[in-house]
């Protein structure tokens, strides 16, 4: 119990680093999302009789819309709010399983912006950023500690505080690097005319 604390308590230490590094990038808002969740999460859960995962469906879903592009935001706001709402709905009414359902598909959402984002750099630079792809670890194994958790409650926990220690190690990574200063591996793609 006591190294599941100490994940914790260096898992926050870590991601509060984060924002520091990511300032003025396009992940700076995602990032600091991510930092204050754990804290805001550990507060309220000693003040109140809050389950995280009520805490962690409404932040998720501002965390996703993070990474979308502000134009486009501002254009669909009608269809966005909507679905905020019914987002804040859903964590207070929901039972925690299926809280657990609905961040597995807000995570997946996140994944597919960031894979796009990827995809692009790929397309039209010819190239791999280092950046995205940790960024999208990061998501997969969030996704795989809800799966694991929503399924097999006994290795569950036991999971969750591994890929906890995970994390934090990709925590370190966007401490050192941003998506500008990111290790890029070139590709050479180019079609041979005939």
């Amino acid at each position: 119990m006591v190294i599941a604390y100490i994940i914790f308590f260096l898992s926050i230490l870590t991601w509060l680093l984060v924002p520091f590094r990511q300032f003025k990038s396009k992940y700076f808002i995602f990032f600091l999302i991510l930092a204050f969740l754990d804290p805001l999460v550990m507060i309220s859960h000693l003040l109140f009789p809050v389950d995280p995962f009520r805490i962690y469906t409404i932040f998720i879903f501002l965390n996703a819309l993070s990474l979308l592009n502000f134009n486009w935001i501002k254009k669909n706001l009608l269809f966005i709010i909507p679905i905020f709402i019914l987002d804040i709905l859903l964590a207070v009414y929901f039972r925690i399983p299926d809280l657990t359902i609905v961040l597995i598909l807000l995570h997946l959402i996140i994944l597919i912006i960031i894979l796009r984002v990827a995809v692009v750099d790929l397309y039209k630079k010819n190239l791999i950023n280092m950046f995205n792809f940790i960024l999208c670890i990061y998501e997969i194994s969030i996704i795989m500690k809800f799966m694991i958790v929503l399924t097999d409650a006994k290795t569950g926990a036991t999971f969750f505080f591994l890929t906890s220690a995970f994390e934090i190690l990709i925590g370190f990574y966007f401490i050192l690097y941003n998506g500008k200063n990111s290790p890029k591996i070139k590709l050479n793609m180019s079609v041979q005319k005939n």
